[in-house]
């Protein structure tokens, strides 16, 4: 299994190569996790929606009544699409402490973890330094280093 994340500010040639490499892995065995919440994530999804890989979505809210595109419940259907969550409480707004305890999750059911792009200060950087130290796996797109 394989983590994709992004930063939310993130330039359009990344998006444009984080498409481009997920059209290469989308009809894969390999599994992708993500909160697939960021421009550049929700990019990677829609192409592996298209696709055969097995999807794991993390959701940033708890799942307890989190509404469900109609297309995931087309590929949870299938069993090829998992939705899960590390909260119980409801809480209205993805906060970013959520979100990093999201990416944590989806990192570490992984083991490893493709970078699209980490914005300079943002929360994401931290949290790669710590996946690393860790001993998970990281990877960034920009350098080309493929899992395929």
């Amino acid at each position: 299994m394989l983590a994709f994340f992004s930063s939310a500010k993130c330039p359009a040639s990344l998006i444009i190569k984080a498409h481009d490499y997920t059209k290469e892995i989308r009809d894969g065995e390999m599994g992708i996790i993500s909160g697939f919440h960021s421009p550049a994530e929700q990019e990677v999804l829609e192409v592996l929606l298209k696709g055969r890989c097995p999807i794991v979505v993390v959701l940033g809210r708890r799942l307890k009544n989190a509404r469900i595109p109609a297309v995931w419940k087309t590929e949870i259907e299938k069993g090829r699409l998992s939705v899960i969550s590390p909260f119980k409480e409801y809480q209205k707004y993805v906060t970013k402490e959520m979100s990093m305890k999201r990416n944590d999750l989806a990192a570490r059911i992984a083991g490893r973890v493709l970078i699209v792009h980490v914005s300079e200060g943002g929360s994401l950087g931290g949290q790669v330094e710590k996946w690393k130290s860790e001993g998970i796996q990281v990877n960034d797109l920009d350098k080309e280093i493929h899992y395929a």
